[in-house]
């Protein structure tokens, strides 16, 4: 009951433009709290996308928005290289933190970036995993080609 009135509250008031800021830009202690109820709320449709990926150990794969990490150590265990890129500088650090030994061996890479301008080269990955980010691409368009150009065919 507390946790929908606490929904209502932040959501369908005049908190709303931030709380939807706070989503798409997790910053502070408020962003703290938007990226752990969206990684708990997306974890079961990201494992579901991750298993679709049918990845493999020489993979290379992207994840975008990745909100801190809550599948890169999935994605970690079946891939090759993980590189995964947020707009959220406060995300990109609790990554950072979180997976410190993976990225000092070379198997991990998390950055802050523009998803609209993605800076890898085309065909770099084998595979790419972004999961509930559209609704936050200020160019749908934009980031559906930015998303299929670094991929590689097939």
């Amino acid at each position: 009951m507390l946790g929908h009135k606490l929904f209502n509250f932040l959501f369908k008031t005049p908190l709303k433009p931030y709380m939807a800021t706070q989503l798409a830009n997790p910053r502070g202690l408020m962003g703290r709290w938007a990226a752990w109820a969206m990684n708990r709320s997306n974890r079961e449709l990201s494992l579901w996308a991750l298993e679709k990926l049918e990845l493999t150990r020489q993979d290379h794969v992207l994840e975008l928005g990745f909100g801190g990490g809550p599948v890169l150590q999935d994605l970690l265990d079946r891939a090759h290289r993980v590189e995964g890129l947020d707009q959220s500088r406060d995300r990109v650090v609790a990554a950072m933190d979180r997976f410190e030994t993976a990225m000092s061996k070379g198997k991990l890479f998390v950055g802050e970036g523009d998803l609209m301008d993605l800076p890898f080269a085309p065909n770099a990955f084998h595979a790419a995993l972004s999961v509930n980010t559209v609704y936050f691409w200020p160019d749908a368009e934009q980031g559906a080609r930015e998303f299929f150009r670094v991929l590689r065919p097939g």
